[in-house]
């Protein structure tokens, strides 16, 4: 495995003003890659997955399906060091079907108390859930892509080494809209997990080009794919798809709110739909959450 402080991401971190640098690795969850909070990144880390272990024997008991998303299923997987993975939370997707008593009647019964909160297009399709004990935040999915309605597998778990996930083809995809259509390339760290993850892991790259066509997330898997080139010189498995979009160091250096990244948002969409039901909910949301804090 390639040495991750070597490559042309971190080489343009290291490239940066003191000042710069300690923002970026501040803010983009870096901490970790620099030495910095290990030990006390580790043993909360080590506590979360273990948690996250606990809420699987829970559901398992109750037939209940699930699958382990992003950070926490990563632990012990593709982060054999537990150092160097930043997480604020545990997520877990359950199909929409186990929504119900059953579910919250588990998760109140064993310490968790759900958090009531305002919810928008974007996050109506999860739950938060407090673990009073630890103050740990279950975050709940039902929906793994919340713009695609009505799309679901039977047949989606995985069993990684330490919990159980989605499969890696779709667990990819998923990443791929999480990181660019939700979140439009805000952090590194996320990026990140995409070189540990296919370091790890060898796709069916067919079945991950179906399965972003389906989902309407071929723009954010081909430039998902472009970045880790530009990020880490990885070779694109995958055929010229949809129309490109330049990579600039603004993608990976700056605070997200420049003219890049207002077009980049907008490129992500596969759909024009998509875009503007996301822009007028996001806007409506925005308004609504400031009128209602003064």
């Amino acid at each position: 495995m390639v040495n991750i402080k070597k490559t042309p991401l971190f080489r343009k971190i290291e490239g940066l003003s003191e000042r710069e640098r300690n923002r970026i690795v501040n803010d983009h969850g870096l901490r970790g890659f620099y030495g910095m909070s290990t030990t006390k990144q580790r043993l909360a880390n080590f506590h979360k997955l273990e948690l996250a272990k606990e809420v699987s024997r829970l559901l398992e008991e109750k037939s209940i399906q699930f699958a382990f998303i992003k950070g926490v299923s990563f632990l012990g997987d593709i982060y054999p060091d537990f150092s160097l993975r930043f997480m604020s939370d545990i997520d877990v997707y359950i199909p929409s079907s186990h929504k119900g008593e059953l579910l919250s009647q588990t998760l109140t019964e064993n310490d968790f108390i759900k958090r009531e909160a305002k919810t928008w297009l974007g996050n109506a399709h999860k739950e938060e859930w407090i673990h009073q004990g630890s103050g740990v935040n279950l975050e709940v999915h039902y929906q793994l892509f919340w713009h695609v309605k009505g799309w679901d597998q039977d047949d989606f778990s995985f069993q990684g080494s330490e919990l159980t996930t989605l499969k890696p083809e779709l667990h990819f995809v998923y990443l791929c809209g999480h990181y660019c259509f939700q979140h439009t390339c805000q952090k590194l760290y996320w990026l990140i997990d995409f070189e540990f993850f296919l370091n790890k892991y060898e796709l069916n790259w067919e079945e991950v080009r179906l399965l972003a066509k389906t989902l309407r997330l071929e723009r954010s898997v081909g430039f998902v794919m472009k970045l880790l080139d530009s990020a880490f010189e990885r070779r694109n498995p995958l055929s010229q798809g949809p129309v490109s979009f330049p990579v600039n160091d603004e993608v990976f250096l700056s605070d997200g709110l420049g003219a890049y990244s207002f077009l980049l948002k907008s490129y992500l969409k596969d759909s024009i739909s998509d875009e503007l039901r996301y822009n007028i909910f996001w806007l409506t949301n925005l308004i609504s959450t400031k009128v209602a804090s003064k």
